[in-house]
């Protein structure tokens, strides 16, 4: 069976004084590590995985 090339995606959320503090770790396809802020999850994913690049099965 072929390995998964899904990016994994770690959020960490933690209480802090001024609200909530959210860590988010992207590890991409090809392996590439990148912290990235909440608001630009959206566009880091699209940029990876581009509209019509879709597969099912």
């Amino acid at each position: 069976m072929a390995e998964s090339k899904a990016p994994k995606i770690t959020i960490t959320a933690t209480a802090q004084t001024a609200g909530i503090h959210y860590s988010i770790e992207l590890i991409l396809c090809s392996g590439q590590r990148a912290d990235v802020e909440l608001s630009r999850l959206r566009a880091v994913m699209e940029k990876e995985f581009p509209r019509g690049d879709e597969t099912d099965g």
